[in-house]
Parts: C-alpha cells; sequence; structure tokens
C-alpha cells in the first residue's frame, strides 16, 4: 500500500536495515529514547503488535516491520509519533500475516532521519478452526459492539449467538446461518448497565465464549 512504500523509502533513505545485532546496538544509542516494551499477539487472523515508549519528543514516526527468518524485514505499517516526554502505548496490525512462524520489531524515525529499533518478537500464527472476537472492548453505551466470527468450512451452519449477565442471565438472543468464513454481528449495548458480559457463540459442535465490558 502508499503507507508501506513510504515507510519503506523512509527506511531505505535513512539507511540499510540492520541486522538484530545492529539493532540492539542502535536501541541503546540515543539515551534520551526508549522501547519500553514490544509484544506480538496472534489473534483470529490478524496479529497485534503493541509497543511502549519513553521520552519520544524526537520521533517523527513508527515503522513495524515483520520477517519470516530474523533476518531480512519488510513493512507491514507505520504511524506518527505523539512526541510524548511521558510513556506511550501504540498498537500496530498486521492484517496479513505469515502462516507459521514470524518476527516483528518496530524502528523509531528521529527527526534527524536516525533509525532506533526494538527488540524483535516472535510469534506463531496458525488459522483457527472457529475463533469470535468482540470490539470495542470496553464498549461504551453509545457504541455498537461487534462479534467478529471466523469458522473453517467444516463448522459452517446455524450460529445460536447469546449474551449474558456475568451471573448467567440470558439478556440477547440471536440465530445465524453462517455459510461463508467470516461474518461480523453487531449488538446495541444503550440499553445494558455498565459491567462484564459474556457472548456465547455456538455451532453445532463447538463454542466460543467472549467476555466484555460495558462502560
Amino acid at each position: 500500500n502508499d503507507h508501506g512504500n513510504w515507510a519503506e523509502a523512509v527506511l531505505s533513505y535513512c539507511g540499510e536495515i540492520p541486522t538484530s545485532e545492529t539493532s540492539k546496538t542502535n536501541n541503546t544509542s540515543k539515551e534520551s529514547f526508549n522501547f519500553a516494551d514490544i509484544t506480538a499477539i496472534s489473534n483470529t487472523h490478524m496479529v497485534d503488535i503493541k509497543w511502549e515508549t519513553l521520552n519520544e519528543v524526537d520521533i517523527d514516526m513508527y515503522v513495524v516491520e515483520r520477517s519470516v527468518d530474523g533476518h531480512d524485514y519488510k513493512v507491514v505499517n507505520d504511524q506518527s509519533g505523539t512526541k510524548s516526554n511521558k510513556k506511550s502505548e501504540y498498537i500496530g496490525i498486521d492484517y496479513n500475516p505469515v502462516i507459521g512462524k514470524s518476527y516483528y520489531r518496530v524502528a523509531a524515525i528521529t527527526s534527524q532521519g536516525d533509525k532506533i529499533y526494538s527488540y524483535e518478537v516472535e510469534v506463531d500464527f496458525e488459522i483457527f478452526k472457529t475463533k469470535v472476537m468482540v470490539y470495542p472492548n470496553p464498549v461504551r453505551k453509545n457504541q455498537i459492539l461487534t462479534a467478529d466470527i471466523f469458522v473453517d468450512n467444516l463448522n459452517m451452519g446455524d450460529l445460536d449467538i447469546n449474551i449474558f449477565t456475568i451471573d448467567g442471565r440470558l439478556i440477547q438472543s440471536r440465530s445465524k446461518k453462517m455459510n461463508q468464513p467470516q461474518a461480523f454481528e453487531q449488538f446495541k449495548v444503550n440499553t445494558l448497565e455498565s459491567g462484564v458480559y459474556i457472548l456465547e457463540v455456538k455451532g453445532s459442535d463447538w463454542k466460543r465464549i467472549e467476555r466484555f465490558v460495558v462502560r
């Protein structure tokens, strides 16, 4: 995409992408900036890359990169920095992850064009036979809750979708014919009291449960 090509060009302009040993060295070259933490989490059919930073006043943008061998990295996405002198949190999403093992890292691009690399994190991505994800979570009463339902060919068919209170009281129920691998079901939550709820999705021989919070 255009953003990815632009970020790739920025990285190329700033210099060659270093190996993992070089990235560890570069990460300590700027005393004023530091990657506090980075994680990569395998989700339904994407990977969430989350990172925290300290004192990023000199950082213009962040570039998320992925590698299948831990050496050659490709740009996944990019986003601007907030230029805060306090702890900041970010998330980047890989919508087309590689099946199996891969590695992620984040490059911080300074206003002078320098690159500061995070350490690498490993994720083993697999295609789930059935998976349910709810978002936003927590959800506010003026928002719509979405259930992202993913099934393989063997688990398609009639689904029962229920919402329970945390103590097991059924408050919403609907049925759905699942005739494709992915479906998005939306729910209004404006009539629900603030608290924790359970979304249950049941097929003929499987069940998935996700908790969500209404604020």
